[in-house]
């Protein structure tokens, strides 16, 4: 784990123990990106039959060909089975990547982070930067983050805790569990932070902080 690397604090227990409600954020993103495959399969193979089984009947009206119209609509029924099938196990693959994702979310504990958050000019997204302890970057997600999480870190420095695996994403947030955020997945190229001998000094102080940071307070 990169936060242990760096020497930043660990929860001495999972996240999910800590904060219960890293439990029903994990169970809603399941719920919302599961969607039953067969269900899929219907729906997009009935609108591709649709679909070809019209074209079919407009090529043999102008074709004046009555033979097109009972080969037509055999491979329309052929094509659109195919297509939605490969759109139902692309679905169920989809819901599958998405639980295994979930996995070190669940399992993890809180990492104690110094962190950033900037804006995005024109974009509701912020850039969320964790630290490492020479105030490199060592991971950037842009994420939408709630209102109080973005005035709750004074001048968008602070310490951040987060769950879940660098190279998927999880979840984040202020000390304490609240409030709580998706970070989506890195960014693979992140732009290096803005520096002034002021920030590096704070950045500096708060990996200090992230090092000798105590989780116990907040254990229930």
């Amino acid at each position: 784990m990169l936060a242990e690397e760096f020497g930043y604090q660990i929860s001495p227990r999972p996240a999910v123990e800590m904060t219960p409600a890293v439990q029903d954020m994990v169970d809603q993103r399941i719920a919302a990106s599961r969607k039953d495959p067969d269900q899929v399969k219907k729906n997009v193979g009935n609108g591709c039959f649709w679909v070809l089984l019209v074209a079919t009947v407009v090529i043999a009206l102008s074709a004046q060909a009555g033979w097109i119209l009972p080969v037509g609509i055999a491979v329309s029924a052929l094509a659109a089975f195919g297509f939605g099938q490969a759109v139902a196990d692309g679905k169920k693959a989809e819901n599958q990547a998405v639980v295994r994702m979930m996995e070190p979310v669940r399992r993890g504990p809180w990492q104690a982070w110094p962190g950033r958050l900037e804006e995005i000019s024109g974009q509701p997204q912020r850039r969320l930067l964790l630290l490492a302890p020479d105030g490199t970057v060592a991971r950037e997600f842009r994420c939408l983050v709630p209102d109080a999480g973005w005035t709750g870190l004074t001048d968008g420095r602070g310490l951040i805790w987060f769950v879940g695996d660098l190279r998927f994403g999880g979840l984040a947030a202020l000390p304490g569990g609240e409030p709580m955020w998706w970070t989506g997945p890195p960014v693979a190229d992140p732009k290096p932070p803005s520096q002034s001998a002021v920030g590096k000094a704070v950045e500096e102080e708060l990996a200090r902080e992230a090092v000798k940071y105590v989780f116990d307070k907040w254990l229930p």
